[in-house]
């Protein structure tokens, strides 16, 4: 299958390539032989958790960008309906929490002496 803007070819899978249901002799699949480098493994390891969450910020805000480009009006809602559920499930516990205070139950599962 050729490419109706550049007319160039597929990319050739690897020499003697097997079905995806038999092994081949070295236990690896046509795919898999594409990413046996070790780049990805580095940058797995040099992922920490204070890096993924230098970049959260970012990410969100270039989803809400892209989000807002397409669909504001679905934008506006969905920000709205998680706001709404968000505060709805803030309002729940809290009343679980009360509840569980005036009858006493809250300090006895956490240990403490009512």
């Amino acid at each position: 299958m050729t490419s109706a803007i550049t007319q160039d070819q597929p990319p050739r899978p690897p020499e003697r390539t097997t079905p995806d249901n038999e092994a081949q002799e070295s236990g690896v699949r046509a795919e898999e032989y594409l990413y046996r480098d070790e780049s990805r493994l580095q940058a797995g390891s040099q992922l920490t958790s204070r890096t993924m969450a230098r970049r959260l910020p970012a990410l969100v805000r270039r989803s809400l960008q892209m989000a807002w480009r397409v669909d504001r009006l679905a934008t506006i809602g969905l920000i709205v309906c998680q706001t709404g559920t968000g505060i709805l499930a803030a309002l729940g516990y809290t009343r679980i929490a009360i509840a569980k205070i005036q009858n006493g139950e809250l300090y006895s599962e956490m240990g403490w002496p009512a």
